[in-house]
């Protein structure tokens, strides 16, 4: 025997148009996502920062990276870099990456310039010094990805380094350093 359900309607003054289902469906999708937030301020001085946990670094033995950050001090530029910095259209601005590694002692950074670029925010190091995109997540966390790059050219710019050229090149497409999360950290985090 089949039965019958009684479907009540919503009158039509209540019923939600396409387009507000349609948005709805949108914030849903959006947040139940690693939604992008808006790009990092660039008038800001911030510090992102991850130390990996021993843990961390056992389960991923193919990770190099024992901590990273990544710094902007717009306090710190001069009258020229703080207006190119807050150009509406498309703002430059100078960081600067700061590794450690599991396999070699000291601290090392790279001075990178960022600007956006077709398929994100692209930070690079000068004279084809490689580089990575960073995007800004909802939670406020960067990313900052190696994936598309291979590398960066760690320590001063150009390649004038006091160790032996080989050993400057950090190279991702080899090892499981390839996308970071860094989250907000105190400015002194990062000096």
């Amino acid at each position: 025997m089949i039965t019958r359900k009684t479907v009540t309607r919503l009158p039509s003054s209540r019923r939600p148009t396409m387009q507000q289902l349609a948005l709805a469906m949108l914030a849903i999708h959006c947040l139940g996502s690693n939604a992008m937030a808006a790009p990092l301020n660039v008038q800001d001085d911030v510090c992102y920062s991850r130390t990996y946990s021993a843990a961390h670094l056992s389960s991923h033995p193919e990770q190099r990276v024992n901590s990273i950050r990544f710094s902007h001090t717009p306090s710190q530029y001069n009258r020229d870099e703080r207006e190119i910095a807050t150009r509406q259209d498309n703002p430059n601005f100078r960081a600067k990456l700061q590794l450690t590694f599991r396999d070699r002692s000291g601290n090392f950074f790279s001075d990178v310039f960022c600007f956006k670029s077709p398929n994100g925010q692209w930070c690079g190091v000068e004279c084809d010094g490689g580089g990575f995109y960073h995007t800004t997540r909802a939670d406020g966390s960067i990313l900052i990805d190696f994936r598309k790059t291979g590398g960066i050219r760690i320590g001063s710019s150009c390649g004038e380094m006091d160790v032996e050229e080989e050993t400057s090149w950090f190279d991702t497409t080899k090892s499981d350093d390839k996308l970071f999360r860094l989250d907000p950290a105190p400015l002194s985090a990062c000096r």
